[in-house]
């Protein structure tokens, strides 16, 4: 139709299974990481490395450490 919805944003979180933990366990670090990603300015990802969630680099991080 044309017509504008307005802004869309999307945040990702997510979690590798690990050997012997539960569907709860790894639902549960990638909740904990979808919210972390809100956390941090809406339009993110983040996904749980050693023991806490760790949001990605924002662009202007990751064109910077390319330098």
């Amino acid at each position: 139709t044309g017509e504008t919805l307005g802004q869309v944003t999307l945040s990702i979180g997510g979690a590798e299974y690990r050997s012997g933990e539960t569907a709860t366990d790894v639902v549960s670090r990638a909740d904990a990481c979808l919210y972390a990603a809100k956390r941090s300015g809406r339009n993110r990802v983040c996904s749980h490395v050693d023991g806490e969630p760790k949001p990605a680099p924002t662009t202007a991080q990751t064109v910077k450490k390319a330098r």
